[in-house]
C-alpha cells in the first residue's frame, strides 16, 4: 500500500516565558532534503495557547534570507502565551497554503524578569 504523507515536520519546543523566542530553520523538501524555493511565497508562523479558550493566535516576526527563515518573538509575546500552545510555519502564495513546520511549544514560568 502506498502513502502520501501531507503533514509539516514536527518541531517540540520548551523554554520560559518572558524569553524571546530566536529559531532560524532551513525549510526543505521532505523527499529530497532540497531547500524549498521561497520565491513568491510569504512565510507566516503563529503561536496560539492551547490551554486557554478562545486565545488569539500571536504571530512570530519572520526574516526570510535564501531558504533560511527566522522565526522571532519578543519576550512580551511569550509572556502573552499559556503554558501548552501549538505553532506553526505556513507557506502562503496566490494558489496554496501549505503548512510546513509545526509543533508543541510549552512554556514555564518565569521567575525573574530580564
Amino acid at each position: 500500500m502506498s502513502r502520501i504523507d501531507l503533514q509539516p515536520q514536527r518541531l517540540d519546543i520548551s523554554m520560559v516565558r518572558g524569553d524571546s523566542l530566536r529559531l532560524i530553520v532551513t525549510l526543505t523538501e521532505q523527499e529530497s532534503g532540497a531547500p524549498l524555493d521561497l520565491a513568491g511565497k510569504e512565510v507566516a508562523a503563529a503561536v496560539r495557547a492551547t490551554d486557554r479558550a478562545g486565545s488569539d493566535a500571536v504571530p512570530m516576526q519572520v526574516t526570510i534570507s535564501g531558504s533560511e527563515v527566522e522565526l522571532f518573538m519578543a519576550p512580551d509575546a511569550t509572556r502573552q502565551l499559556g503554558a501548552r500552545n501549538h505553532w506553526d510555519v505556513s507557506l502562503v502564495s496566490e494558489q496554496e497554503s501549505r503548512t510546513v513546520l509545526s509543533g508543541n511549544l510549552s512554556l514555564s514560568a518565569e521567575v525573574s524578569s530580564g
